[in-house]
């Protein structure tokens, strides 16, 4: 772009009432990272008269001007971007939302100087529909979203692209250091460093929220451990949620490169919850292809499927789905731990090791604990540890999962595509979470699988054998004869010709929105 975005916003921050009152700055330069000399007057300009406003003047705007809490509109310029090329990136620190238009996500871009987080919430805020990419080139130890703000940031439609790790681990796509963040919606992906890291910081506590999101492709070689999420202290909480082929290969032999997917530090200020969610493809050079566990780890109807330890085939490693370290409890309800992978040895072209599935630093005395209905593949390295009497499947229950498949939902999910004890053989009570809410464990019902289609429902054609809740992420809908390819048989799929894996039916007549369109929004009947 020469030459701004064009007329119709071609105007210095948008002022919508009196001072006093919350006010719209809407950018409309994206040739400097400038900011506004003025920032108190509730005009965004990076100088007197000339009308431009760039995304650092708006938001010194937004943080200077009296009233609010204000607004920061960026719109979508394609193939372009906006650039911070300050060394602190940007440093909104009052309440304020800063909000993506148009019709893609307006990247802002990190520049040679960067140095340290592009976007660092400084208080309560919302930030949505951005795509942060701190540093593609170059740039030393920095960071697409960083918070260290007590008061609760809300982040929603992200796309993050971490940096390319050339500074010792420090650059990272979301930091919340100390901070509290809810992040719905959000991609980190495709970084040469880590994705996620949560850390106590200085206030000795943190919060990750991270909903219907997906952490995915980051390779971290640095000298971290962990490549996806990275928990060094506080409360994590992953719902809906992929977090699938991310690699953690560290440096030195059997000393960094564990926790492909999840890596969980010693601290014992750590509480780790994941419902509802696939870890998958993940890779560790070390141990704990997809979660490493050093502190408390509750799982529930979570996939656990393809991931590797020891990936480099290079010194050892073990935990190709879970690595498990002493004094860890990690507790698993209505959940799949089964299809992980460590080499065979040299010269030995199939094997079923011990410890592909779940290993721990104790050789197999640790394993696991169960409130029932888990699956764990047919490993002496992984016990279960019954704390409930219900059932669980070892040894020959063979989960029957299909590849990573869009199913309708935000993210791709491991679909059943036979039925085994996955399938309905979970919970008969339904479908349920558990959550700490003032430190009282209290359960909620769980309506809806990974991808937001109903649960529980019955597998099959047959309605007199119940419809306990499928094990692991994905909620089945009947076997058998699929002509649409949306595993859902045709004996029971509500448009069998037409793709519609969440099998939408708004007027509940039995025949799809996929074939028959949704409903009226009004239906008059005659009757009053």
């Amino acid at each position: 772009m020469k030459a701004g975005i064009g007329a119709a916003i071609l105007v210095a921050g948008m002022v919508m009432a009196a001072p006093l009152q919350a006010l719209t700055f809407v950018v409309n330069y994206n040739l400097d990272d400038m900011g506004d000399p003025n920032p108190s007057d509730g005009v965004c300009e990076i100088g007197a008269g000339t009308g431009e406003c760039t995304v650092r003047a708006a938001i010194d705007s937004a943080n200077h001007t009296p009233g609010g809490p204000h607004v920061v509109e960026i719109p979508y310029l394609p193939g372009e971007s906006y650039p911070v090329w300050a060394t602190d990136g940007l440093q909104p620190y009052v309440q304020m939302t800063i909000r993506g238009t148009g019709a893609g996500k307006p990247v802002i871009q990190g520049g040679l100087f960067l140095d340290g987080p592009l976007l660092n919430a400084g208080d309560s805020m919302t930030i949505e529909n951005l795509e942060l990419r701190p540093a593609t080139v170059s740039g030393t130890g920095t960071s697409g979203l960083y918070t260290n703000s007590p008061n609760l940031v809300f982040a929603r439609d992200l796309v993050i692209v971490p940096g390319p790790g050339t500074n010792g681990g420090s650059d990272i796509g979301i930091f919340v250091f100390g901070g509290s963040l809810n992040c719905a919606r959000c991609e980190v992906r495709d970084g040469g460093s880590l994705g996620i890291r949560v850390s106590p910081g200085t206030a000795d506590a943190a919060t990750l929220s991270l909903v219907n999101s997906r952490v995915s492709n980051n390779v971290n070689t640095a000298n971290l451990q962990g490549a996806g999420i990275r928990v060094d202290g506080g409360t994590v909480v992953i719902k809906d949620s992929l977090i699938d082929n991310n690699h953690a290969v560290g440096t030195g032999v059997n000393s960094l490169g564990s926790g492909g997917g999840i890596y969980i530090a010693s601290n014992p200020l750590v509480d780790v919850q994941i419902i509802n969610s696939t870890i998958s493809g993940n890779k560790a050079n070390h141990d704990g292809g997809g979660i490493y566990a050093q502190r408390f780890v509750r799982l529930e109807n979570v996939t656990i499927t393809r991931n590797w330890a020891n990936y480099d085939d290079v010194g050892a490693g073990t935990g190709g789905g879970i690595y498990i370290t002493d004094f860890t409890d990690v507790v698993a309800r209505n959940s799949i731990i089964h299809g992980n992978y460590v080499p065979c040895p040299p010269g030995v072209p199939l094997c079923f090791l011990d410890g592909r599935n779940c290993d721990d630093t104790q050789g197999g005395t640790i394993g696991l604990s169960s409130y029932g209905w888990v699956m764990v593949g047919n490993d002496a390295h992984c016990p279960i540890t019954d704390l409930s009497g219900e059932p669980n499947y070892t040894s020959s229950a063979i989960p029957h999962l299909g590849p990573l498949t869009q199913l309708g939902g935000q993210h791709p999910v491991h679909p059943i595509n036979d039925t085994g004890a996955e399938a309905d053989g979970g919970d008969p009570g339904g479908c349920t979470y558990t959550l700490d809410v003032g430190g009282v464990d209290t359960t909620f019902p769980l309506l809806l699988d990974q991808r937001g289609a109903p649960r529980p429902v019955d597998s099959d054609p047959n309605p007199f054998d119940g419809d306990s809740c499928d094990i692991g992420a994905f909620e089945a809908k009947c076997f058998g004869d699929d002509p649409d390819g949306d595993y859902v048989g045709s004996q029971c799929d509500v448009c069998p010709f037409d793709f519609d894996p969440l099998q939408e039916d708004s007027d509940e007549n039995g025949v799809g929105d996929a074939c028959e369109g949704p409903a009226d929004a009004f239906f008059v009947s005659g009757f009053e």
